[in-house]
Formats: C-alpha cells, sequence, structure tokens
C-alpha cells in the first residue's frame, strides 16, 4: 500500500512538474482595473495595417484577472482592449510573466507593470514622448501666431529645434544602453532620417536642384537603414506597414523605372526572417496589383515573376501560383513599352488592315461596342478628339469587339466614324488575351514605331496628353 502512495505521489509531481514546465515556456499576464468588476478584457495586438485578437480574460468582482497560455507570445506591440475599445499598448518580449495595474479612470495614467521591466520602460518611454509633444504643440501654436521670417517666428523655430535636439538625446540613450532590446528597435525603425550635407562643385548653376536630386537618392537608398528586418516582432506593430505605405506611395517616384530596384532591395533585406519577407512581399505584390497608376502593373509583374513564379513564395499554394501566372500572362504583352501585338482584322469593306502597317504618329488602338452604354458617350468625343488632330499625325484603329455584323455595320452607316473600323468574328487575332480586353470602351496610345505610350486611358486625359506628345515633337 505504501509502494502505491509513493507511486501515485510521484507521477502527480511529475504532472505537476510538466505542468509549469509548460507553463514557464508559455506566458501569464495578470491584470486588474480597479473600477471595472465582473467585465471582459481582450488581449489583442497589431498585425500591419490591422489588429487581432490574441485571448480574453473574464474580471471578478475586483477587476482582476489575467491572460494565459503555455505556449508563449510572439513578440510585438500587443493592446490590453477595455470594454470601451479603448486600450493600452504593452510590449510582449522575453520575459511574458507579468503584472499590470491601472484604473478604469483614466487607465493610461494610472498604468503600473510589475515584473516587466520591459514595460517599465515603455511606459516612461510613452510619457517622455507625450511631454515632448506637449511642448511642441504649445510652441506651433504660439509661433502661428507671427509672420514667417520674423524675430518671434524664429525664435519660437529655434525652441522646436531645441527640443528636437533634447528628443535625439533621450532616444540616443535608451539605443545606447540596450541596442538590442524591442524598445530600442521601435526607437531605430521610426526615427527620422537625418540627412547629410552635399558638396556641390563650385559655381554649380543650379544648388537648390542638385540638392533635391541627391537628398531624393539619399532618402531612397536609406530609408530603412534603422529597420531590423530580422526581427519578426517589428512585424506586430505598425511601423513596417506605415514605413512601406509611406516609401512606395509617397516617397518614391511611380514610375516602374524608379520603383523596380527599390522593391528589388527591400525583398532583400526582409529575407533576414521568413515571415518579415513573407509580410512584404504580399504587401507589394497586393499593393501594385491594387494600383490605378498606369505602368504600376510592370512592378506586378515583375514581383510575379522574381518572388512567386520562381518559387521563393514558399507560402504560395499550387492553386494561386497557377492563377497568378495566368494573370501575368494577360498584363504582360501590353505593359507600358512593351510593342503592342500585331492585329490583322477584316473592315467594314471586307479588307484586312495591319495595325503594324499603320503609318502616324500616334495610334488610339480602341476597344468598343455600339450596345455599350459608356461607349455611346465615349465614342462622340473620342472621335472628335480624331478630327482635331488626325491632320497632326493622330490615326484611330477602332475594334468592334463583337460578332453580330449587322449591329455594327448600322451604328457605323448611322454615324459616320470615317477612322479604320474592323473586327474580329472567329477571334483570329487574339486581341482579347493580347490586349487584356475585359470591359469596353478600352483605349491604348500607340506611338510611331506601335510601342505601348499609354494605356486604359480616360477620354478626358486623352487630349491633352496628345497636345504635350505632339509639341514636344515639334520641338
Amino acid at each position: 500500500m505504501k509502494n502505491k502512495v509513493k507511486a501515485i505521489t510521484i507521477t502527480v509531481l511529475l504532472a505537476l512538474s510538466t505542468q509549469a514546465a509548460c507553463l514557464s515556456q508559455g506566458y501569464r499576464i495578470d491584470v486588474q482595473v480597479e473600477g471595472l468588476p465582473n467585465d471582459t478584457l481582450l488581449l489583442g495586438y497589431h498585425f500591419g495595417e490591422r489588429k487581432f485578437i490574441k485571448d480574453t480574460a473574464l474580471l471578478d468582482e475586483k477587476g482582476r484577472g489575467g491572460f494565459a497560455d503555455a505556449k508563449p507570445l510572439a513578440g510585438g506591440i500587443y493592446l490590453i482592449v477595455l470594454p470601451d475599445k479603448n486600450f493600452i499598448e504593452i510590449l510582449i518580449t522575453e520575459k511574458q510573466f507579468f503584472s499590470v495595474y491601472t484604473r478604469l479612470e483614466d487607465p493610461v495614467k494610472h498604468l503600473r507593470f510589475s515584473g516587466s521591466p520591459g514595460n517599465e520602460a515603455f511606459l516612461a518611454y510613452q510619457k517622455r514622448m507625450i511631454g515632448f509633444q506637449q511642448r511642441s504643440g504649445s510652441i506651433n501654436e504660439k509661433m502661428r501666431k507671427w509672420p514667417a521670417g520674423s524675430d518671434s517666428a524664429l525664435y519660437f523655430r529655434s525652441q522646436l529645434e531645441e527640443i528636437n535636439n533634447e528628443v535625439r538625446a533621450f532616444w540616443e540613450s535608451i539605443i545606447s544602453v540596450e541596442p538590442e532590446k524591442l524598445l530600442s528597435k521601435i526607437i531605430l525603425a521610426m526615427r527620422p532620417l537625418d540627412m547629410p550635407e552635399f558638396d556641390f562643385p563650385p559655381g554649380h548653376s543650379n544648388p537648390d536642384s542638385m540638392q533635391m536630386v541627391l537628398g531624393y537618392g539619399y532618402q531612397r537608398d536609406h530609408f530603412f537603414d534603422g529597420f531590423d528586418f530580422a526581427d519578426s516582432s517589428l512585424l506586430r506593430t505598425p511601423l513596417l506597414h506605415n514605413k512601406l505605405q509611406h516609401y512606395i506611395t509617397r516617397l518614391l517616384i511611380q514610375h516602374p523605372d524608379s520603383l523596380i530596384g527599390p522593391v528589388d532591395r527591400i525583398t532583400g533585406r526582409a529575407k533576414a526572417h521568413p515571415s518579415v519577407f513573407q509580410y512584404v512581399t504580399v504587401y507589394l505584390l497586393n499593393h501594385f496589383m491594387q494600383s490605378n497608376i498606369m505602368g504600376h502593373d510592370a512592378v506586378y509583374v515583375h514581383i510575379a515573376e522574381k518572388y512567386y513564379l520562381s518559387g521563393d513564395a514558399f507560402w504560395a499554394d499550387r492553386s494561386f501560383l497557377d492563377k497568378l501566372s495566368e494573370n501575368v500572362g494577360k498584363i504582360k504583352p501590353n505593359l507600358i513599352g512593351v510593342k503592342g501585338h500585331e492585329l490583322v482584322m477584316e473592315s467594314l469593306g471586307g479588307e484586312w488592315k495591319s495595325l503594324h502597317q499603320l503609318r502616324a504618329e500616334y495610334t488610339i488602338l480602341y476597344f468598343w461596342e455600339p450596345d455599350c452604354g459608356f461607349c455611346k458617350t465615349v465614342t462622340p468625343m473620342l472621335f472628335e478628339i480624331y478630327n482635331k488632330m488626325k491632320s497632326r499625325g493622330l490615326e484611330v484603329f477602332a475594334v468592334y469587339t463583337q460578332d453580330d455584323r449587322k449591329e455594327w455595320q448600322d451604328y457605323l452607316n448611322e454615324h459616320h466614324y470615317d477612322w479604320i473600323n474592323v473586327y474580329d468574328p472567329h477571334n483570329q487575332s487574339g486581341f482579347r488575351y493580347y490586349y487584356n480586353i475585359i470591359s469596353t470602351p478600352t483605349l491604348f496610345l500607340l506611338d510611331r514605331d506601335k510601342k505601348i505610350v499609354a494605356k486604359r486611358i480616360p477620354v478626358e486625359s486623352l487630349e491633352p496628353m496628345l497636345e504635350r506628345l505632339f509639341t514636344a515633337g515639334s520641338i
């Protein structure tokens, strides 16, 4: 009997020690919100531009509860979400057993941590930064009352610069002590880029313009210098998404030739961590896929081919890759700068017309149909532009996209559009594939060599665009 009791005791102790070992590897965050009895808290986290819920805590009559699990949390900035949807931000690092105390009345003011030096430092950092912001706001308010360039305005500007210097010194005091801590990495990631002084040759004719060019190049190449792509904790903060969005949409020149190089540099650095590489690459693919800026589809195709269809995108399944490959196949033949695919089609009189053999300075390739409501608005507007500019070398290659010859003929006889009218009733030319025609009306602008200058252009934008092109060509 004694041996049996001993065996049971050993078994229980082993079970308890196993449970404790699992818990020690997980997390436990005890929370008390004074003034919030018998309610619910949520534990959320940032991920990109969105927020997600990870855990739930039920509070007792004294507002006490906790979040716990045997599996540790991934690092980042997390949120203790109150019932009114306000939240408290906390850092999750390697130490995940700590307690949080606050009051329902002004939770940030009364926030306290126990057992988490990282969160104590984070709280002190936030309070100090709020102080800096309040001082700056007060000075800006005073400065707005004075004319720019006045002695008073210059005085207040010098005070702002002093505060900026204090902020930089404060950041450096944190980074220099614990550079590998998450708080330091957050500061490094969000710290503005310090622009160097550029040297110009003596007597340079336009130093301001050169300053802008060199400044742009420096920001383009150094914007992410402070960001640690090897630390996936930064995924669970708003920082990476915000920096990517600002860099891609606001800092870079929105031309494919100016975008592809920086895109490759970012993805190359993001390969320091698989999850970061996945986030960056997915963000970039989706951004350029959804962009309405003409020419961005070239960047989309580049990302798709280099990182997805090459096999680097380990998260993409076969079904997704097949659809992506099909989509790239539709877009690639009609990218800006590519020579438009040859179309040989039948005219109303039964003659065959070749797009490539058409002699014109600029050619509008127009896909349309008579029954399309929008075409009924666009076609007469386009005809007016054609009549204004055909003497300057403009031609229109108008493709009727359906196969009802009588409908087509009756419409043309009624409206007398005397540009080049063609159709392809048996779809022998493949125009839908090569020009990705999924709706009408669709306009492409081709140069004399039939390279695509612009595509899917609103007819309202066409005349000023042509005017600029014809004028530039005549200089």
